[in-house]
């Protein structure tokens, strides 16, 4: 069984002062290590659904949970909808920074986006807000369970793993988790119709007919 619980936090968002709300169902493992999965809520504000944009992540999210809820687990679960990622990932800062057991997450995967269609390949944002990045272990795993499903998996490397541990600037909610010094990644797709994909993206026709 789940332990369902609320985290507030003021936020300032399109200008005026909200309360932002995390929902947080945490299931205790046979040891006290949590294994975390977020996704975010919110919408972009040129959007209408959402749908792709994180509404398909918030479905992975419960899907999960739904598979997970009846068999004991070794480590501990924490499932987290975030609030405001759109307005800079808000939600998992105030996780990242006032969740009571943040010391025992042993690893977190945020899950931002399935892609509209078919998937072709999976891709890694591993960068730290202001800091930290997904250690090498974390990337191994989740390179290995998508290259599993024979998906193509898209991560920083080279010059680009340079300039983003130099800048360590992140856009979805590993970022700030990494930043306090928790493992942590996030998991996007790829559109086998990439044109469409980011035609959709952040616009008023990412919908749910759209995903199909």
């Amino acid at each position: 069984d789940y332990k369902i619980s609320y985290m507030h936090f003021d936020a300032i968002i399109a200008g005026s002062r909200q309360v932002g709300r995390n929902v947080l169902a945490f299931k205790a493992g046979r040891v006290p290590d949590i294994l975390a999965v977020i996704a975010h809520y919110d919408t972009a504000k040129t959007t209408y659904q959402g749908a792709m944009d994180d509404g398909s992540g918030i479905g992975v999210l419960l899907e999960l949970a739904r598979i997970l809820s009846s068999s004991p687990t070794h480590r501990s679960l924490l499932f987290v909808a975030s609030d405001g990622e759109e307005w800079g990932m808000l939600g998992a800062r105030d996780l990242a920074g006032n969740y009571p057991d943040r010391s025992k997450i042993v690893a977190a995967l945020s899950l931002d986006g399935v892609a509209v269609g078919s998937l072709s390949g999976i891709t890694l944002e591993t960068v730290g807000q202001m800091g930290g990045y997904t250690p090498p272990w974390l990337r191994q795993i989740s390179s290995v369970a998508a290259e599993a499903q024979a998906l193509a998996v898209s991560q920083p490397s080279g010059f680009r793993e340079h300039v983003e541990r130099s800048l360590l600037l992140s856009w979805t909610d590993q970022g700030p988790l990494l930043a306090v010094g928790l493992p942590a990644i996030n998991l996007g797709s790829v559109s086998s119709d990439r044109a469409r994909q980011f035609a959709i993206y952040h616009s008023p026709q990412d919908t749910i007919d759209s995903l199909e």
